[in-house]
């Protein structure tokens, strides 16, 4: 695992603890200001990868759909034959 370190300016330091602070409160986390930099640098790396996965899903879910209303209108199409 590569280690970084980073210089920020003693100003900029309540800002970022009331942000790591909304997150923990909306998400129900503990994460520290270092918790939550390393997390965010790793989503920021990993985002296209995450928007291939969500392509990925969005048309798996999408040809789940279309089968399921396939199966359903068959269904109901053959009921009406009888």
């Amino acid at each position: 695992m590569s280690t970084f370190t980073i210089d920020l300016p003693d100003r900029l330091l309540p800002g970022i603890q009331a942000v790591v602070a909304r997150h923990n409160a909306d998400n129900g986390s503990a994460l520290t200001v270092e918790g939550w930099l390393t997390r965010h640098v790793a989503e920021v790396a990993a985002h296209d990868e995450l928007l291939a996965e969500q392509q990925r899903l969005t048309k798996q879910a999408q040809d789940d759909l279309e089968a399921a209303l396939k199966a359903v209108r068959e269904r109901l199409v053959g009921e009406q034959g009888r």
